[in-house]
């Protein structure tokens, strides 16, 4: 007897049917599968509508994905298993013709809603709008709002609308929302000062500047107090009176001041500070004089600091030298080198054994020496263990690792940092200085004037913070153009004096070591490796510490073959970690 299932032509199909009579064995267990299918679909169906009843009235903030957890559970309890994925295919093929939001599960952008967003919230005003379609509306109604007044409506980061905008161009960058903002606040209060203006709105110096040239404005000038007041010490006026005399001979050579500029500062002198006594002295009006004490302080960031402190009375000021710095060190003019003690040679003997520097050490000191050297440690001579102290309180974490790789030799390898010893009583000798330096032209090498590229981006973003990503050059813009010229003189130099001390060198632009090949490679299969990067610091300590070492020899004790030199030894016998230390194998590699 012929199976008795028709084909779709039609026709029945042409083979036997087994024992039951009915059908052939294809179209039998083919039956069964169909049969499974639709019991599946039905189950399924069935706990669909049982979940869409509950999310209706019990749980109306259950989201898709939660509902498709509590299908699977369901239907296993009925004893229908399946996939997730088969389930999601179930749902687009099945309830698109309903109604429901099918796109959900196949478009990638709305994930977040099939995880989070409740269904029933979908089914009833469908999706909810993004973050471009609020801010674009938003706009539409109020085409000058700032980032931080969209934000505040429809709780939208400032950064995520800054990033839509940029990406779909819209009217807002926060650049825009500064000026809008710094406008606002002028209108408000004429008086305000630029320091309340940053605080206020949490701008940085360097925004602060940028929206100032802008929108071509200035801010109210700082509010400063000072509260004068002199108990007439003839002796103490007597001793500044000889400091200023003395100060103004060394100035002398500078051509710094002019002779009535010298005159306003002796009467000053004489009035302790008094500007209206120092105004009737010269019969003028006090604002004449405090004109004048303002240009003489633009000639020197010392020549301000001197007129600041005897403004304020009861001044002391004499020609000391402390040996060491304090914490609370505030240097004046009487610094400069008014003794034979402090008087400078042009030649300075760097006594320092550096088998490598690092780019961002180079890069912190630079920054520091173009800022605040003159202003905290003036420009006298300092002594040896003075410029330790002041790198181990500037910069404490390059003072800890210095010490770490060199322990007491820090103290020497440390004075590499040291900035050029002016010439006597060479006011802006470290501007001057470093600023000839950065426009001459250095006959480097190739892993000099990598050393150098590195360096320079790593002082631009110590100075300009975040805003070093923004593509200008920082030489010719940039609130900071002059201090990065004189750092990047520094940064020359320095390299200069090291490049000389190294025959031959390596440099890494990942980890910014560069020093001697031999110390900081390790050749692997005919490929030098960077130690600091591949083996890491406690690795290339343990080499520094070996390649000091008076003693570079091994014996492999089976074989006695006996190795001298820090690179045979590497390649004879190789090296390993200890967990404190990295120390030779013990026996050869042939041996091993």
């Amino acid at each position: 007897m012929y199976c008795k299932y028709n084909l779709k032509g039609g026709e029945a199909c042409s083979k036997i049917a087994t024992e039951d009579g009915k059908f052939c064995t294809y179209h039998a267990e083919r039956n069964k599968i169909n049969n499974f299918h639709e019991k599946r679909n039905q189950t399924i169906r069935k706990n669909w509508n049982i979940a869409m009843e509950e999310i209706k009235t019990e749980k109306p903030k259950t989201s898709l994905a939660q509902i498709f957890e509590y299908l699977e559970y369901r239907c296993s309890n009925d004893g229908t298993y399946f996939s997730r994925d088969f389930l999601i295919d179930w749902y687009y093929k099945n309830l698109v013709l309903e109604g429901h939001p099918v796109e959900i599960v196949k478009d990638k952008n709305l994930i977040t809603h099939f995880h989070r967003y409740p269904y029933k919230k979908i089914l009833e005003e469908g999706f909810p709008k993004s973050d471009k379609e609020v801010i674009e509306e938003f706009l539409v109604v109020n085409s000058a709002a700032t980032a931080r007044e969209i934000s505040k409506q429809t709780k939208i980061e400032v950064k995520k609308i800054y990033e839509v905008s940029k990406k779909y161009n819209f009217p807002i960058s926060k650049r825009r929302d500064n000026q809008i903002e710094v406008s606002r606040e002028l209108k408000k209060n004429p008086r305000i000062t630029e320091e309340e203006t940053s605080n206020k709105l949490s701008l940085d110096k360097f925004e602060i500047s940028r929206v100032k040239q802008d929108l071509d404005i200035e801010f109210a000038k700082e509010k400063i107090v000072v509260s004068f007041y002199s108990d007439g010490d003839e002796n103490r006026i007597r001793k500044n009176m000889l400091f200023l005399y003395d100060l103004l001979s060394n100035l002398r050579e500078t051509k710094l001041l002019n002779e009535k500029q010298e005159e306003l500062l002796i009467g000053l002198f004489k009035n302790d500070g008094d500007i209206d006594e120092t105004a009737r002295f010269f019969d003028v009006e006090s604002k004449s004089i405090l004109s004048r004490l303002n240009t003489i302080s633009k000639q020197s960031s010392k020549l301000r600091d001197m007129i600041d402190k005897i403004k304020s009375g009861n001044s002391i000021f004499a020609n000391s030298f402390t040996a060491f710095v304090s914490e609370v060190h505030e240097p004046s003019l009487n610094e400069l080198h008014d003794g034979p003690k402090y008087e400078t040679d042009e030649s300075f003997s760097y006594d320092f054994n550096h088998p490598f520097i690092r780019t961002i050490d180079l890069a912190k000191m630079a920054k520091f020496v173009s800022f605040d050297y003159l202003r905290k440690y003036g420009y006298r001579y300092l002594p040896r263990n003075e410029l330790v102290y002041l790198v181990r309180q500037e910069y404490p974490e390059i003072f800890t690792y210095y010490h770490k790789f060199y322990g007491k030799k820090h103290f020497d390898n440390l004075q590499f940092f040291r900035p050029e010893k002016p010439p006597k009583y060479s006011i802006d000798f470290i501007s001057e200085h470093y600023a000839l330096q950065s426009g001459k032209r250095f006959s480097f090498d190739h892993s000099a004037n990598e050393v150098l590229f590195g360096s320079l981006i790593k002082l631009k973003t110590e100075i300009y913070g975040h805003d070093s990503k923004e593509h200008f050059n920082p030489r010719i813009e940039g609130i900071y153009k002059s201090q990065f010229v004189i750092a990047e003189g520094y940064i020359k130099e320095k390299i200069s004096l090291f490049s000389k001390t190294i025959e031959k060198s390596h440099y890494c632009d990942k980890c910014g070591y560069y020093g001697r090949k031999s110390l900081l490679t390790l050749e692997r299969q005919g490929k030098d490796n960077c130690v600091p990067c591949k083996q890491g610091e406690d690795f290339l300590h343990s080499r520094v510490k070996y390649d000091n070492s008076e003693i570079q020899k091994k014996e492999c004790p089976n074989c006695h073959v006996v190795v001298k030199g820090l690179k045979d030894i590497e390649r004879k016998f190789g090296f390993r970690n200890t967990g404190k230390v990295t120390i030779p194998q013990s026996w050869c590699r042939e041996c091993r």
